[in-house]
């Protein structure tokens, strides 16, 4: 029988507190030892200071200038969750590649769960949270993890490509002219720095390819499989499992299609029970075809031009008189300082540093005081959490209600 996904994720808690403990006694290591409080004064400096900045910058502006429109702030959240649907697909994508069963509405879920796991210390609580919601529904949970932190690699790489390859239009003029002279004239003309940027970016793309397989492999600690797979609960209550297809059993030509996987084939001795599970994934790291991942960064292209418009939407919300011709200018915002929240590994979900670099670059714009820039980015902050939890709560239920329907059937 199958474990539940919240007996799983509280098994795996309880494993590495057990395993920290004995790592604790038995092998002394000053970094492991010293780097939660590290980390948590970092977090609290950065909080502290940021916070001080925006009170200061709230009280010497114009108050009076933020007015709250709260249906831009709902077309904001809109914006945000559906900026997210090219991650949903590309990792569905990579878990059928690997052999899982999992339907979208399962993994759509479990994306969004992951995404409040952010809050929580701990970057893996995001991998462990999207692991246990997938256990018994069609993928082991390491390949949900290795899949899921592969996807965000290349989610934010790609955020790091487009805010560096709009940086001229968004990056303050105080900022560009402390460049070395050397890098200063290319940012005096936009379209060739940015075109510039891009091809560089396609050229790389092999390379790319293959250290992203091998840093998600790394940063991908090993998670117990819990279990049979099940990709069904009617069949799960009331008949026989539905495992998940013996991908060695057809060779490299199983899982070799048009998505670009090249999978490493192992051995499988023809007196052994079939799989339950896909090829392990301990030896080799995933490989992906550098066609298949350019095509897919040109679609992530897509998420941070829809988080530009939520981060318009916001700013409308507050009282900002703008229009869409400052749309790559939004996306340059948000994309620069996501993924600069992102490399801040103290900061559960970047709270602080995102924040701090999106005032910065908001208060410079022309006809964006402020006020409204503290306003706004609070603002977004807020409303993308509370999307994440609608979109959990609401996929939440309508899984469950698939659930009862397909066993009242």
């Amino acid at each position: 029988m199958a474990t539940s996904p919240a007996r799983f994720i509280g098994r795996h808690f309880r494993s590495r507190i057990t395993n920290n403990m004995s790592d604790a006694t038995s092998k002394p290591n000053l970094f492991h030892r010293y780097w939660p409080v590290l980390k948590w004064a970092l977090f609290a400096l950065v909080i502290a200071f940021v916070g001080r900045k925006a009170w200061l910058l709230w009280i010497e502006g114009d108050v009076g200038s933020v007015t709250i429109h709260w249906p831009w702030l709902i077309a904001s959240g809109i914006f945000y969750l559906l900026g997210w649907l090219p991650s949903v697909f590309f990792w569905h994508r990579l878990i059928h590649q690997l052999g899982g069963t999992s339907n979208r509405s399962d993994v759509t879920r479990a994306f969004f769960a992951g995404h409040l796991g952010k809050y929580v210390p701990g970057k893996a609580s995001v991998l462990l949270i999207r692991a246990g919601l997938l256990a018994d529904r069609g993928c082991r949970p390491g390949v949900a993890a290795l899949t899921s932190t592969y996807e965000t690699l290349v989610c934010m790489g790609v955020g790091a490509a487009v805010g560096l390859t709009l940086a001229p239009i968004v990056w303050p003029r105080r900022v560009i002219e402390s460049l070395p002279a050397v890098l200063r004239p290319t940012f005096s003309h936009p379209l060739m720095f940015g075109i510039l940027v891009v091809v560089v970016c396609v050229i790389l793309v092999p390379v790319i390819a293959k250290l992203l397989g091998i840093i998600a492999r790394k940063l991908t600690k090993p998670i117990p499989d819990q279990g049979p797979l099940l990709t069904n609960p009617k069949r799960e209550r009331g008949g026989m499992p539905q495992d998940v297809p013996n991908s060695q059993s057809g060779g490299a030509s199983a899982l070799a299609d048009a998505s670009g996987y090249i999978p490493e084939t192992h051995p499988v001795s023809t007196s052994s029970p079939p799989l339950l599970s896909p090829p392990p994934l301990n030896e080799n790291p995933i490989q992906i075809r550098s066609s298949f991942l350019l095509l897919w960064c040109f679609t992530f292209v897509t998420t941070w031009l829809l988080h530009g418009l939520s981060l318009g939407s916001a700013l409308r919300s507050v009282g900002v008189q703008t229009s869409l011709l400052e749309w790559l200018t939004w996306t340059g915002d948000v994309s620069s300082a996501s993924f600069l929240g992102f490399l801040a590994i103290f900061a559960p979900g970047g709270l602080g540093v995102r924040e701090g670099i999106l005032i910065e670059l908001l208060k410079d714009h022309p006809g964006i005081s402020q006020t409204q820039a503290v306003a706004a980015t609070v603002l977004l902050r807020g409303v993308w959490l509370a999307a994440e939890i609608l979109a959990t709560v609401g996929l939440g239920v309508l899984v469950r209600f698939r659930d009862r329907t397909q066993i009242a059937r």
